[in-house]
C-alpha cells in the first residue's frame, strides 16, 4: 500500500467526517430520548462497563428493576443503536466530562430535589415538609408551635438537647406574629436562638436580652463546580480503630457529640434511628483529621469536618471533606455544611470545593 493510501486510512475524508458527524447526532439524539432513569441505567451498563448489580448498587435500586429499564431503553433505541451508541461514544465522547454530567443527573432526583427545597426552606409555606424531613432525634424532645389565621403566619420549632441546651428556631410573617409565638416559651428558661430574619433580632433581643454572639454561613454543593481532591487515605473509624481514636486530642469543638473522638464509638449518634457515621483521615498511623456525616434527616447529610491544630494546613480537611461529599451525592443527598463566619479557613475550604452560601445564620441565647 502507498503512502497517500495510507494517508487516506489515517485522515478522515470530508465524505467520512460529514458520516460520523451524522451518526454521532443521531447517537445524541437517541440518548436525549430515553428518560432520565433509563439514560443512567444504559450509560453504566454500556458505556462505562458496569455490571447490572453494581448499577443497581450505584442507582439504589435492585438489579430486576435495572434489567427492566434496559430493557425498554433496547426497545426504545432498537437492538442495533445499543452497538452503534457503545461503539460511537466510546470512539467519539460527547464531551470530555460525559460521565460526570450524567452523573449529576442521576443526582438531581426527586430525592435531591426535596433535600434542596429543605435547605431553602421557608417555613410558612412547608413547615409540613420540613417538619418531616427533621426526623426527630432520640431522646430529644420537639416541640412544634403554629400560629395562624386564615393562612399559617409564624412558626417556631424548639429543640430541647438538655435543660441546658434548648435550641429555638422561628419565623413569622409580622412583629406580632413573632410576639404571639415567644409567649409558648416558658420563664426563667435559657434558650438560644437561631434566625435567619434580621428584622427580628431586635424584637428577641428586646424580650429575652439576647446578645446575638455568633454567625455563621450554610453552605451546600454547587454541583456543576464540584470536583472531589482526596489526596490522603480516608476510611471509615470503627471499633477496631479504639486505640487510634484514643490518642485524638482531647477537646473537639462545640456540636460534636462527644468530647473525645473515641467517645463517639458509644455514642447515641451512632444508632439506627440517627445514624451518624465517622470518617477518619490516617497518615503515618495516626488519625490526623475526622469528618462525620449525619445521615438522620432522609434528604439532607450533615457534613461535620475537623482538624486538630498541629495537623492544620496540609490538605487533610480537604480530603475529608471530598470523601464525606462525593458519598452524599452517591447517594442522592444533599450535603449541608456550615462554618462561623470568624472561621475564615473553613469558608475558603467550602469554596474551593464547590460550596456556596445560600443563607446566613445569627444565633444567641438569653432567658425570658
Amino acid at each position: 500500500m502507498s503512502s497517500v493510501e495510507n494517508l487516506d486510512h489515517q485522515i478522515p475524508m470530508p465524505d467520512q467526517e460529514c458520516e460520523d458527524n451524522e451518526i454521532l447526532n443521531s447517537v445524541k439524539k437517541a440518548m436525549e430520548s430515553l428518560s432520565e432513569k433509563n439514560c443512567a441505567a444504559v450509560t453504566l451498563y454500556y458505556i462505562d462497563g458496569l455490571s447490572q448489580s453494581e448499577v443497581a448498587n450505584f442507582l439504589g435500586t435492585s438489579v430486576s428493576a435495572i434489567e427492566k429499564r434496559l430493557s425498554r431503553s433496547i426497545r426504545q433505541l432498537k437492538e442495533e443503536m445499543i452497538e452503534l451508541v457503545r461503539d460511537t461514544l466510546k470512539d467519539n465522547r460527547l464531551s470530555d466530562n460525559f460521565s460526570e454530567k450524567v452523573q449529576k443527573r442521576i443526582y438531581k432526583t426527586d430525592s435531591y430535589s426535596k433535600g434542596m427545597q429543605f435547605l431553602k426552606k421557608d417555613l410558612l409555606k412547608n413547615y409540613e415538609m420540613v417538619l418531616a424531613l427533621e426526623a426527630n432525634i432520640p431522646g430529644v424532645p420537639r416541640d412544634v408551635f403554629v400560629y395562624e389565621t386564615d393562612t399559617i403566619q409564624g412558626v417556631m420549632n424548639i429543640d430541647r438537647f438538655d435543660p441546658t441546651l434548648i435550641w429555638v428556631s422561628i419565623d413569622a410573617m409580622t412583629k406580632d406574629n413573632v410576639y404571639e409565638l415567644l409567649k409558648y416559651l416558658s420563664a426563667g428558661e435559657e434558650y438560644h436562638f437561631q434566625i435567619n430574619r434580621e428584622w427580628m433580632k431586635p424584637l428577641i433581643q428586646e424580650t429575652f436580652g439576647v446578645e446575638f454572639t455568633g454567625k455563621r454561613f450554610d453552605y451546600t454543593v454547587d454541583l456543576e463546580h464540584f470536583k472531589p481532591h482526596i489526596q490522603h487515605e480516608v476510611r471509615e473509624l470503627g471499633e477496631n480503630d479504639r486505640e487510634m481514636m484514643d490518642q485524638y486530642p482531647d477537646k473537639l469543638p462545640p456540636g460534636h457529640p462527644a468530647p473525645r473522638l473515641v467517645d463517639f464509638l458509644d455514642s447515641k449518634w451512632r444508632s439506627q434511628d440517627i445514624g451518624a457515621r465517622l470518617f477518619g483521615v490516617i497518615d503515618e498511623g495516626k488519625i490526623v483529621s475526622h469528618v462525620q456525616i449525619d445521615t438522620h434527616i432522609d434528604e439532607i447529610w450533615e457534613i461535620h469536618p475537623f482538624t486538630p491544630e498541629q495537623y492544620r494546613g496540609k490538605g487533610y480537611a480537604k480530603s475529608a471533606m471530598s470523601l464525606a461529599t462525593q458519598m452524599c451525592l452517591e447517594s442522592r443527598k444533599v450535603p449541608f455544611y456550615d462554618a462561623g463566619t470568624d472561621n475564615l479557613s473553613a469558608m475558603k475550604l467550602a469554596e474551593r470545593l464547590g460550596y456556596f452560601p445560600y443563607q446566613e445564620v445569627v444565633w444567641g441565647k438569653g432567658i425570658k
